[in-house]
C-alpha cells in the first residue's frame, strides 16, 4: 500500500476518509494526482524522474497502438513514413527498461533522432484519420498531447513536468492513499485499481469510509473495456455503480459522482451517436441533452442512498478539480457538523 502524507505534525481530532471508485480509465488516478497538487504538495524530483519513464512509455506505446489500428482499419500510411512506423513498432515490443535505454542514450543523439521521426509521423494524415476512429481501439486519451511534445519528451535529459505527470497513464494496482490536513480535519483519500481483477481488493478499503467518490467517464459511451472487448465501458460503469449503491455499508454515507472527461465528451458528442450505448436516447448531438441523459441514468440506480451528489468534471484541469474539491469539502463538513449536533 502506498501512502503520502501532506499533513503537519499535530493529528486532527477527526478523520474524514473518502474512497475513489470507478472503472479502469475513468480518471480516478488523475484526480488522485490533482488532490496532491491543490493541497500544496508538488511531485518530488525522484517522482518526476520516475514518471519521465512512464511518459516515454505512453508515447511509444500510444504511437504503436495507432499504427497497429491503422493496419487493422485499412488506413494507409505515407510511403516515406513506413520505415519509421516499423521502427516504432519494433521499439514498442521491447521491455519498458529497454525503451528507456533507447530513448536516453546520448550516442549520436539517437533519442532526439527518434523524436524527429515521430514528429514527422504525427503529421501523416493517416494518423489523424485513425484517431478519429479511436472508439474502435484502445488508446490513451492524452496521446495527442504526448505526440505534440515528442521532441521534448525524447531528449536524453528530459524530466517530466507537472502537466506531463497529470496526463500520464499508469495502471493503478492495489491501494494507494494520500492524506492532508485542512479545515481542522485530516482528509484521507484512497485510490484503488479499477480493472475487474483489482476490484476484489476494494472491500479492505471500505472500513470507516466517510464518503464514496465514484468517477464515471462521460466519454466512454462508445468504447469497450480493455479487459473485455465485448462490454461497453459506460454500461460497465452503470453496473458497478448500482452494486455500490446497493452495498449496506454505503447506504448511510454520501456518494459523490464525478462525471469526468467532460472536455472530451463535449467534442465527441458533436459527431458521435449516444444511441450506440442507449437506444432510448433521442436528444441528438446536443451536449446538454446527452450529458443530462447519462447523469439521470446513474441517478435512477440509486434507490437506497438519499445522499447523492454529482459534479461534471475534467480531471486534467487543476482549477476545475480545485473547485469541485471545495464543494466536496463543504458537503462533508456540513454533514459532520450535523452528525455532531453542532448545527
Amino acid at each position: 500500500m502506498g501512502c503520502f502524507d501532506c499533513g503537519g505534525e499535530d493529528e486532527p481530532k477527526r478523520v474524514l476518509k473518502l474512497i475513489l471508485l470507478g472503472t479502469a480509465q475513468s480518471g480516478k488516478s488523475t484526480l488522485f494526482k490533482q488532490l496532491r497538487i491543490i493541497n500544496n504538495k508538488p511531485f518530488t524530483e525522484k517522482e518526476k524522474i520516475s514518471m519521465s519513464n512512464v511518459v516515454r512509455e505512453n508515447l511509444i506505446e500510444g504511437c504503436s497502438a495507432i499504427l497497429k489500428a491503422m493496419h487493422d482499419l485499412g488506413i494507409e500510411l505515407m510511403k516515406e513514413n513506413e520505415d519509421t512506423a516499423s521502427m516504432i513498432m519494433s521499439i514498442a515490443k521491447e521491455p519498458v527498461i529497454e525503451i528507456q535505454k533507447i530513448l536516453t542514450t546520448k550516442t549520436e543523439n539517437y533519442g532526439e533522432d527518434i523524436a524527429g521521426k515521430i514528429a514527422k509521423l504525427w503529421k501523416d494524415p493517416g494518423m489523424k484519420q485513425c484517431l478519429a476512429k479511436r472508439s474502435e481501439f484502445t488508446i490513451n486519451d492524452t496521446i495527442e498531447y504526448f505526440l505534440d511534445h515528442c521532441e521534448r519528451i525524447c531528449k536524453p535529459d528530459y524530466v517530466a513536468t507537472q502537466e506531463d505527470i497529470i496526463k500520464a497513464r499508469l495502471t493503478t494496482l492495489g491501494i494507494t492513499e494520500v492524506e492532508f490536513d485542512a479545515d481542522g480535519y485530516r482528509w484521507k483519500f484512497t485510490d484503488v485499481g479499477g480493472q475487474r481483477t483489482e476490484r476484489r481488493k476494494w472491500i479492505h478499503a471500505f472500513v470507516d469510509t466517510t464518503a464514496v467518490v465514484f468517477i464515471c467517464s462521460l466519454n466512454d459511451f462508445d468504447m469497450n473495456l480493455e479487459e473485455d472487448k465485448t462490454t461497453n465501458r459506460i454500461h460497465e460503469s452503470l453496473l458497478l455503480f448500482r452494486e455500490i449503491c446497493e452495498l449496506d455499508c454505503f447506504k448511510s454515507i454520501p456518494i459523490i459522482v464525478l462525471f469526468n472527461k467532460d472536455d472530451l465528451f463535449r467534442e465527441k458528442i458533436k459527431n458521435a451517436d449516444l444511441r450506440v450505448a442507449f437506444s432510448d436516447y433521442h436528444g441528438g448531438h446536443q451536449y446538454e441533452s446527452a450529458r443530462d441523459f447519462i447523469i439521470n441514468k446513474f441517478k435512477s440506480l440509486n434507490s437506497k442512498n438519499t445522499q447523492l451528489y454529482s459534479h461534471v468534471t475534467t480531471a486534467t484541469n487543476t482549477n476545475n478539480i480545485k473547485m469541485v474539491f471545495n464543494d466536496v469539502k463543504n458537503i462533508l463538513l456540513q454533514k459532520d457538523l450535523e452528525t455532531l449536533n453542532i448545527i
